[in-house]
Parts: structure tokens; C-alpha cells; sequence
């Protein structure tokens, strides 16, 4: 109290300057300080250095009685820790200003203004370079670790890629083995052995022009109908089936299952619709065509 002309001043400011101390605290959205709290930070530092300064008594360096400098350079510091860097060093430019009336109003010396904030120019400086290498550092962990995850997800998809493969690979060695193994050891071709291969040829054919259609109900009616002497061709145009929801897919590949188990056609091809078609799935027989919606229904039935 003893330090001041008038107390109330340094008691106001003391006050207005926990206000964007709490603000500063506070957690906002998106992580960054809205800049009506940086403005208010700023105007309360002028305030509480001009109000504060010219109140001291002492006509010497003014010691703990120029609290306020400090107080508000803390507060520029917390503004670059906070993001908004220009805000504080507007704010350290609002206490040179205070600081700069106080000296001259006090008839100090003018070098004072240099020699008085020197030191909160250099703590406002290394705060700055902190949070400037805080930063940078910041940037390049979080872009590591996004390359870090798509390298991951990239040696996943490779490692699901090789499992699939491995995996078809395996399924076509155990149909096709049986039937090479008694070609390998002299087996005459006679029409059942023929049989046997176009049948299994159709079908591996299958799984690489239509994988729409693999591990469904129409590879059972296809390879029924090609024993009843039917050509069967199913081709995919699809491009994504992951845009085909599974109540469409049911209704589709039911109405082929139920064409596929009647039919009395020579030829049958069934293609799948690139995307854009307005419909999903056209069927052609000897003398029909069927066209079927994006729900998998029939739309209409003309005559090929």
C-alpha cells in the first residue's frame, strides 16, 4: 500500500488482470484462442501498466511496485503459448507504451525504457522461439505418425492382398489337381473327362469375371445349367460392389438363381452394370431380355 500515491488503482488492475488469466486457462474449441480473448488480453495489459506505473511513489528503479509489467508480460507469454503470437507482442508494445508515459511523466531517465524492459523483451523473446520449436516439433510428430499409419494400413493391405491370393491359389490347386492328375498320367480325354474341364474352366473363369457372383447360389444353377448344355457367361462390370447394399444383392442374385435353375436357353449371359447404368444387372437369353433395378427387381422383359 505504502508503494502507491493511490491504492485502489493497483487493486483494479490486479483484478482486471485475472480475468484473461482465467480466459487464457479456459479450454476453447478447436484448441485455438478465439481472438476477442487475445483483444481483451491485450487492452487489460495497457490499462493495468497505466493505471499501476504512475501510481508508484519511488523516484528510483520502482522494484515489486511495477508488478504489473511482469503480470502482463506473463500474459503475453501464455498468448504465444496459446497461438496467437502477434496479440503478444502487441501486448508487450501496450506495456512499452505505459512504460514509456510513466518515464516521461516521472521525469526519469529516457534510456529507462530501454534498460526497463529489456528483460521482459528477452522472456518474451525465448517464449517465443519455445513455442515456435514446440511447434514445429508438433507438426512433424503428427505428420510422422499420419505416414506412419498409411505405411501400416499399406503393409495391410498388402498382407490381406497376399492372404486372398494365397488362399484362391490353394482353393483352385484342390479342384484343378484331380483332374491334371489323371490327364498327367495318361487317362484317355474321353467326353466325361472334357466335361469335367469345361466345367471347371467355366467356373475358375467365373471367379476372375464376376467375383459378384462367387460364393452365391447362382456358381450352383451356372454349373447345373452348363451340365444341362446351357452357355453360361457372367461378367461384372461393377467396378465397387461395396456400393451394392446386401438387400439388393439378395433380390438380384435370387431372380438369376431362379432363371439360371429354368432355363432351357442354348445362351446365357448375365452382366453386372458399371455403376452409372440406371440399371443393376441386364440378363440376355436366346430370345429374351430381363433388366433388373437398382433394387434388383425386374424392370422390364423384351424380346432380344
Amino acid at each position: 500500500v505504502h508503494s502507491y500515491w493511490h491504492w485502489l488503482p493497483a487493486a483494479l488492475s490486479f483484478i482486471a488482470l485475472l480475468l484473461p488469466t482465467i480466459l487464457l486457462l479456459k479450454t476453447w474449441p478447436d484448441a485455438l484462442l478465439p481472438r476477442w480473448v487475445a483483444r481483451s488480453t491485450v487492452v487489460v495489459i495497457g490499462v493495468a501498466n497505466f493505471l499501476v506505473l504512475p501510481q508508484i511513489v519511488t523516484t528510483g528503479w520502482p522494484g515489486y511496485a511495477s508488478w504489473c509489467t511482469g503480470a502482463g508480460n506473463d500474459l503475453s507469454c501464455g498468448l504465444l503459448m496459446r497461438g496467437r503470437p502477434v496479440y503478444a507482442w502487441a501486448g508487450s508494445a501496450a506495456t512499452t507504451l505505459a512504460t514509456a508515459y510513466w518515464v516521461i511523466s516521472t521525469g526519469r531517465p529516457l534510456f529507462m525504457i530501454f534498460t526497463y524492459m529489456l528483460g521482459h523483451y528477452f522472456t518474451l523473446a525465448s517464449w517465443h522461439g519455445v513455442a515456435h520449436l514446440s511447434t514445429r516439433a508438433t507438426t512433424q510428430i503428427s505428420a510422422t505418425q499420419r505416414e506412419t499409419a498409411r505405411l501400416q494400413a499399406q503393409q495391410r493391405a498388402h498382407e490381406e492382398a497376399d492372404r486372398i491370393m494365397t488362399s484362391r491359389m490353394a482353393s483352385v490347386r484342390q479342384r484343378v489337381t484331380p483332374l491334371l492328375t489323371q490327364i498327367a498320367n495318361g487317362r484317355a480325354p474321353t467326353s466325361e473327362l472334357s466335361s469335367q474341364a469345361y466345367l471347371l474352366e467355366a467356373e475358375l473363369r467365373d471367379e476372375i469375371r464376376a467375383p459378384f457372383f462367387t460364393g452365391t447360389s447362382i456358381v450352383t444353377s451356372a454349373h447345373a445349367a452348363r451340365r444341362r448344355g446351357t452357355e453360361v457367361i457372367l461378367l461384372d462390370d461393377s467396378g465397387d460392389n461395396t456400393t451394392i447394399d446386401d438387400h439388393t444383392r439378395t433380390n438380384a442374385v435370387n431372380y438369376v438363381t431362379k432363371l439360371l435353375n429354368i432355363t432351357q436357353s442354348n445362351r446365357v449371359v448375365i452382366r453386372l452394370n458399371p455403376p452409372r447404368r440406371p440399371t443393376l444387372l441386364t440378363i440376355v437369353t436366346d430370345d429374351t431380355r430381363y433388366r433388373l433395378n437398382r433394387q434388383g427387381e425386374l424392370m422390364v422383359q423384351n424380346d432380344a
